[in-house]
């Protein structure tokens, strides 16, 4: 028996299982602080090695309601980690199982994910690439989206290259962010992540302050490597030239050159040691408070910097990420532990490692993923909008103690459905919780709109769900949406002057009672020959659409998916007036994935 061969499978299967269990805790504990949580409870909490539950907003401007989250629960940034685990197991396989089974299953049980991942997942869902020109496509929003969402799900490949004895296969984590994320800050900040994670899985001895800095600026070439064009998906470059006007080469280097820099300054503030500022290092770097702290870049070398500052005192460290001000500090705090997991190991994290959400599955897939058992299998289908829909349909008919094969090939166990609360009228919300067989929790939330009774012209109005399933379209909410110059000035005057309450802001706009919406006259959603538009959200928007392409409406902007990763168009009314129709999806939260 080979007992060093034994001992090292062993070594790799523990650091992976701390990194996933830390990636795990981190994002827990740093959800309820994220600068686009929508946390209820705007009080700043102590910095602690706990826990809590707390109460977010969600459902977006038209369909909100509230929802308990409970003390360990994890966020969309486990969710698609634990994804990509699922998916390597298939072996060559894992990105059509990726792409064509668990993004487009994906949205019905996310939580908390931004609207780069949510479009990429509804052109999945249509049997398209996000950077294909489709109607379920915005591929210059793709080539746009730099966030970190790929950075966040890389640790799978970190191990599978460990287990395997490779260095992380660039091209693998190049296909995985792309997947969502087509601007090269996300394939780019991936990288980092991965190179870091895999250095963690293998390092023998004790990490020192600032060396794992040191090892990623030196080392450049394990991480920059431009992945090969035989590697990338035939039409992924032809997009990209077509989006973007610019050489692919060139700009990657160009981002190579900004992710040097941003390690460079997190080495400065290493250097500076006790005289250093972390929090005045974290905003140079961009984690605080900037445009882009959400990007994938940003996000790496933050992690990289927190992990590399307290390698000796890794609970400093995930404090210092969960708890930083104006961040996106799930994800940070998800990066910064799973650092510190696959160097360091687990003991520091006691006793959040076995109270986070799912520890046991979590453990698991750890296990799995540094066996390298991967079995070849590509799905035998890919999963759609219907599909899906008519799991759903099933899930709202079933009683507790039921079980459903999901979408994902999953069999999962229906414990228990709650009403959720919300304060618009006609309007129902309920949420599914289910364990899937091989252990991982899941929450279904479903929204549906009171039945309403009567006659338009010669169409019933029915159900929302009823309706969405088959059916002429029915609008389920009207709005209006007035362009403004000066938004601070007229929120002021209907809120102070007026009395009247908003019921959700943002940087760009601010709505009252839901039917009402002031936005910013730069708005690109707002461009056309009147201040004024007529909002419809609708339910079937592509029967809409037919509709009124066979009545030779005016069209102004044609069926497609915006900014927000909703599907809309726009059209005249007989006098000129600006109707804008949208899909009744919830809409992606402010700020979401960059």
């Amino acid at each position: 028996m080979d007992t060093g061969a034994s001992s090292a499978m062993t070594d790799l299967t523990t650091r992976a299982a701390a990194a996933v269990i830390g990636a795990a805790v981190g994002d827990a504990l740093g959800w309820p602080q994220e600068n686009r949580s929508s946390n209820l409870d705007r009080k700043a909490p102590k910095p602690a090695m706990a826990f809590r539950s707390w109460r977010r907003r969600s459902g977006g401007r038209f369909n909100p309601y509230e929802e308990d989250i409970s003390a360990g629960d994890y966020s969309d940034d486990t969710q698609l980690l634990c994804a990509v685990g699922r998916s390597l197991a298939h072996g060559d396989g894992w990105y059509e199982w990726f792409t064509n089974i668990e993004l487009p299953a994906f949205p019905p049980y996310q939580r908390g994910a931004g609207g780069a991942v949510l479009g990429a997942c509804r052109a999945w869902m249509a049997g398209v690439a996000p950077w294909q020109p489709h109607k379920a496509t915005n591929p210059r929003a793709y080539f746009n989206a730099g966030g970190n969402g790929g950075a966040m799900r890389v640790l799978p490949h970190a191990i599978a290259a460990a287990a395997s004895g490779s260095l992380t296969d660039p091209n693998r984590v190049f296909a995985d962010v792309t997947a969502t994320h087509g601007h090269l800050r996300a394939a780019v900040g991936a990288a980092v992540h991965a190179a870091a994670l895999r250095a963690g899985m293998t390092f023998e001895g004790t990490l020192g302050y600032g060396e794992l800095i040191d090892m990623l600026l030196d080392k450049r070439d394990l991480w920059s490597v431009m992945p090969e064009p035989s590697e990338v998906p035939h039409d992924w470059i032809n997009a990209w030239d077509s989006n973007t006007r610019t050489d692919f080469s060139g700009a990657w280097h160009a981002v190579v050159d900004e992710m040097v820099a941003l390690l460079a300054t997190a080495q400065k503030g290493m250097n500076a040691g006790a005289l250093a500022s972390e929090g005045d290092t974290l905003a140079e770097i961009g984690c605080t408070g900037s445009k882009i702290l959400g990007a994938g870049t940003v996000s790496a070398a933050g992690a990289v910097y927190l992990a590399s500052r307290w390698a000796a005192n890794p609970r400093a460290g995930l404090l210092a990420a969960a708890y930083l001000p104006k961040a996106d500090t799930d994800t940070l705090a998800s990066m910064t532990a799973s650092i510190l997991g696959a160097f360091v190991g687990q003991e520091w994290m006691v006793p959040l490692d076995v109270q986070v959400q799912d520890h046991h599955y979590l453990a698991q897939l750890a296990s799995a993923l540094s066996a390298t058992q991967a079995t070849d299998r590509l799905p035998d289908r890919h999963e759609t909008k219907s599909s899906i829909d008519r799991y759903l349909k099933d899930l709202d008919s079933a009683s507790p103690g039921r079980r459903l094969e999901y979408v994902d090939h999953r069999t999962m166990l229906l414990e228990s459905r709650e009403q959720l609360p919300t304060k618009s009228s006609g309007l129902s919300v309920e949420r599914f919780r289910l364990t899937a067989a091989d252990g991982q929790t899941l929450q279904f939330v479903r929204i549906h709109r009171a039945p309403r009774q009567g006659l338009v012209g010669d169409q019933q109005l029915l159900p929302l769900d009823q309706a969405v399933t088959g059916g002429k379209p029915v609008v389920v909410r009207v709005g209006v949406k007035v362009s403004v110059a000066d938004l601070d000035l007229m929120r002021r005057f209907y809120q102070e002057l007026l009395g009247m309450t908003p019921s959700r802001t943002g940087s760009t706009f601010v709505t009252f009672n839901d039917v009402l919406a002031l936005a910013k006259s730069d708005d690109p959603g707002l461009q056309g020959p009147s201040r004024v538009s007529v909002h419809l959200e609708v339910n079937e928007i592509e029967s809409l659409w037919r509709q009124v392409q066979q009545h030779g409406v005016r069209i102004m902007e044609p069926l497609a998916v915006d900014a927000g990763a909703r599907r809309r168009f726009r059209c005249l009314d007989p006098e000129g007036n600006v109707i804008e129709v949208r899909d009744v999806g919830a809409e992606a939260p402010a700020g979401a994935d960059p």
